[in-house]
């Protein structure tokens, strides 16, 4: 184990470029730091959150928002073109920031309400939310509906058959004048209409029902609809009478056509039969209520004892019971912060609750209840559409399970409110209801979404629509869920919850919240992160402790893949898909943190890492003798030493470890590398004295592109080198002074001479007037062989790669260094390092560097400047 971990560390100082400071001593490893957070205040200062709302008038052009992007020191601190929720409402804005600040004017377009999600351009899983409502003093649209939403149309004729109530919708309800909407019954006496819309029968006939309103810039607006009551037997299903009440004289005074109906009572009610003389099918019944009360008897007429915040004014009317006559009294409220109402009986209900009107007549009192119920601008559900645009897919899936209490499995999920529960009054529908059917709660205006297994591998919408009076308003939030098609998949809250799910041997998890490990996790399970983050630094690994460079926050084996019971592999292969892994909260702390991953022999099953990040450890991925693997659309980087570490059986153990002499393979397409002292890849083996002068290289494809930000100072290489093997070995003593400075002059000179041949023509980017190297892979030759035919480069792909070689056979076959002083070296390393025989082994194999070409062109991120995690690199890495 001892030479092992010699010839890894062996192996750092081939490979690293650093920047040493006058001393000679290596600087601390940074980054170029990326927005981690958003914060959006109003334009008096006050921080918003998800709930808040800007009003805005439609002809105002200065209210502006500030727009903060952190941390401060986050290079790009600027924001996207806001994405508008287009299910949230009808308004429409425009963002303009104002010069080069962080103030944002609003500029309205179009009267409603609009939810705008604001990402940071450096990192768009950086978002929030704002919700901007549009006013304005000018009506657009007056409509008139009835008690079950229903809009009535203009070309509509509308049969009632009892005392029935209107609604008018006046949009924008803040241009509606304290006035409200006047009701009228024109060009008939058959009918009679009170303050609020509510209609009463007298006779039968055709009426034309009116609704007028004004606004706050003196326009009227009017809206007529047609009436008939013509189709009605009673004039009203409730009554009051002062007389003797009997069938006949329910007959007489409120049937609309006497002669052809007949009553009778039916237990408290009377029951009315109509029958038309000239079609005898044509048969209606009616009931009606009567109560007989004492002549001028009186009460409050309370509507339908439900009222809303922000639709206008409502009307409190004292009447004589029997007659309907309205009679002038004094009202006052019993909580006027709920509903407030002048003596006139106007009222305006101000927050949702319960309050009592009480009307005084003549000495006496009447009472009628009020309910007072919300009717938002806005509101939010548990999840919303910022939820589903996550990681770098910037969509989010689900499992068909969830565990409940006990960890006992269901297929339902709760949909609520997030603020003010059972403010409103909300209908729900879902797109599909072969997938999905629902349960109203009992205690809040959510539901409960019980799933269908026909969901498995589809999408499935559930909407909340707030309602006023039965109708269905613009205001409405959705949420559409993406399922995956695996039928044993679990989604996943929390590291009790995983840590069951891999117990029990499921092949799928889906992460639905970021994960806070307390210890190591074997895996053999596919997972899908949603772009959640798997957080390695809550295992508290101690960052000056060296043992923890080998240390794993996630640990993959494949004798932990579930099989089928003849032992074959449930799944042809395992994935992780779009979360992050990280060991630390910055690189800064990343030395010895551990490896984000660590496959270790995996050789049942192919392994499949795509739309992953991996940051802020030691190391990021690290494999061992692991049979086929694909790394795709990756971000793998700012990482302690190297973002891919791997090694491999030497030549004579493949047919031992593989059941082949087949290479493994090892498949890059469209990644992300950024920073890391090594080479973002680096190729070694996993046993010492077995590997010397063996292939160290898998069969390796770069397809799509590789971007490699990995800068190095150039003309540092071989100083850098030189550093970091006797302080990684602890060998100072053994080689002395003169052995370092030889090593220096030697070894350093022949690296440094490396990039000033034609081979790497396109290897050194000038900046800023520093020669800087981005550092791709680095397939280690010296004492071991690397072979770089095994390496296929798709066109295209942004990287080639050239040979690094120590010395050249001459005509007798003999191998000669191209530096005499390497044969100083060699005895050096072989001798005093590995403690072998000089006389068997050498350190003369050629190396390999895989690296970016700038030749034809400039790179897309220069050094120093952070690669931002944008739309368009995600598009990138998606292969869009």
């Amino acid at each position: 184990m001892k030479k092992f971990l010699m010839a890894v560390l062996f192996l750092i100082p081939v490979v690293v470029v650093i920047a040493l400071n006058a001393t000679g001593q290596i600087i601390a490893l940074t980054t170029p730091v990326n927005p981690s957070s958003i914060e959006i205040r109003d334009s008096s200062n006050q921080k918003m959150d998800k709930n808040s709302i800007v009003t805005v008038d439609i002809n105002d052009t200065e209210e502006f928002i500030i727009i903060d992007v952190l941390p401060a020191i986050a290079k790009n601190r600027t924001i996207n073109e806001p994405e508008r929720d287009e299910e949230a409402g009808e308004g429409e804005v425009k963002i303009e920031q104002i010069e080069d600040t962080n103030r944002y004017k609003i500029l309205p377009q179009k009267v409603g309400e609009t939810k705008l999600t604001i990402t940071a351009n450096g990192n768009v899983n950086v978002r929030t939310t704002i919700t901007i409502s549009v006013t304005s003093n000018s009506l657009k649209s007056l409509d008139i509906y009835d008690g079950q939403g229903n809009i009535i149309q203009e070309d509509e004729i509308v049969y009632i058959n009892d005392t029935t109530k209107f609604y008018a919708d006046a949009y924008p309800i803040s241009a509606l004048t304290n006035a409200g909407v006047e009701w009228e019954i024109r060009n008939s006496d058959c009918m009679s209409v009170d303050k609020n819309g509510e209609v009463s029968i007298h006779g039968k006939g055709v009426a034309e029902l009116r609704a007028k309103a004004k606004d706050k810039d003196d326009n009227e607006l009017i809206r007529d609809i047609t009436l008939s009551s013509e189709k009605a037997v009673l004039k009203s299903s409730v009554a009051y009478t002062s007389s003797a009440v009997s069938a006949e004289w329910v007959r007489l005074n409120l049937a609309l056509y006497p002669e052809e109906t007949v009553v009778e009572k039916t237990g408290e009610v009377y029951t009315a039969t109509y029958t038309n003389p000239e079609d005898g099918s044509d048969v209606r019944i009616a009931k009606v209520k009567v109560t007989e009360v004492a002549s001028g008897e009186w009460g409050i007429d309370s509507d339908d004892g439900v009222v809303y915040v922000n639709n206008g004014i409502y009307y409190a009317e004292a009447k004589r019971l029997e007659s309907g006559e309205v009679i002038e009294t004094n009202f006052t409220s019993s909580d006027e912060s709920v509903l407030f109402v002048n003596e006139e009986g106007v009222m305006i209900p101000l927050s949702t609750g319960e309050a009592t009107i009480t009307a005084t007549f003549e000495g006496q009192t009447r009472t009628a209840k009020y309910v007072v119920r919300d009717n938002p601008v806005a509101f939010e559900l548990n999840l919303s559409t910022d939820d589903a645009k996550r990681g770098i897919r910037l969509s989010r899936v689900w499992a068909y399970n969830w565990l409940g209490e006990n960890n006992v499995i269901k297929n339902s999920y709760d949909m609520y409110l997030e603020n003010d529960k059972g403010a409103y009054d909300l209908e729900w529908s879902v797109s599909n209801p072969d997938y999905v059917d629902f349960v109203p709660h009992a205690n809040d205006e959510g539901v409960t979404l019980n799933f269908k297994e026909a969901v498995c591998g589809n999408s499935v919408t559930a909407t909340a629509n707030v309602v006023v009076h039965g109708r269905k308003t613009r205001v409405r939030r959705s949420f559409t869920f993406n399922f995956r098609e695996e039928k044993d998949a679990v989604n996943v809250h929390d590291i009790a919850q995983l840590k069951y799910v891999v117990d029990s041997r499921r092949t799928v998890a889906v992460l639905q919240n970021d994960i806070y490990p307390k210890e190591k996790l074997t895996l053999g399970m596919s997972i899908y992160g949603n772009g959640y983050v798997y957080h390695g630094e809550s295992l508290n690994l101690d960052g000056n402790d060296p043992k923890n460079m080998d240390a794993d926050i996630i640990y993959i084996r494949d004798d932990h893949v579930p099989v089928n019971p003849d032992g074959t592999t449930i799944q042809d292969e395992l994935v992780f898909d779009d979360f992050t892994v990280q060991g630390a909260e910055s690189i800064e702390d990343a030395k010895n943190k551990g490896n984000c991953i660590y496959l270790r022999e995996i050789k049942k099953i192919k392994l499949r890492f795509r739309y992953m990040q991996l940051k802020n450890a030691h190391r990021g991925l690290m494999t061992g003798a692991t049979k086929e693997l694909t790394i795709e659309g990756c971000i793998l980087g700012d990482v302690y030493e190297s973002c891919i570490f791997t090694f491999y059986p030497p030549d004579g153990n493949r047919i031992k470890e593989f059941g082949s002499m087949d290479y493994p393979k090892i498949t890059l397409k469209n990644n992300v590398f950024k920073t890391s002292l090594c080479p973002s890849i680096m190729f070694t083996v996993d046993d010492m004295e077995e590997a010397f002068n063996d292939n160290v290289t898998p069969h390796l494809s770069i397809e799509g592109f590789m971007d490699v930000y990995n800068w190095k100072v150039a003309d540092q290489f071989g100083d850098s080198i030189v550093e970091l093997i006797f302080s990684a070995l602890g060998v100072s003593g053994k080689a002395g002074n003169q052995g370092i400075t030889m090593l220096k002059d030697i070894v350093g000179g022949v690296f440094n001479d490396w990039l000033s041949t034609d081979a790497f023509q396109g290897v050194v980017y000038t900046h800023d007037g520093v020669d800087y190297v981005s550092m791709g892979a680095f397939g280690l030759g010296t004492m071991f062989v690397a072979n770089s035919d095994l390496v296929n480069i798709e066109e295209g792909s942004g990287v080639c790669l050239s040979k690094l070689p120590l010395a050249y056979e001459d005509e007798d076959g003999e191998l000669v260094p191209y530096v005499d002083a390497i044969e100083g070296v060699n005895e050096i390393i072989i001798r005093f390092v590995f403690d072998l025989d000089t006389s068997e082994y050498n350190i003369y194999h050629d190396s390999f560097l895989i690296y970016n070409d700038f030749s034809e062109g400039e790179p897309e991120i220069s050094p120093g400047d952070p690669v931002p995690n944008s739309y368009e690199l995600y598009a990138r890495l998606r292969g869009e």
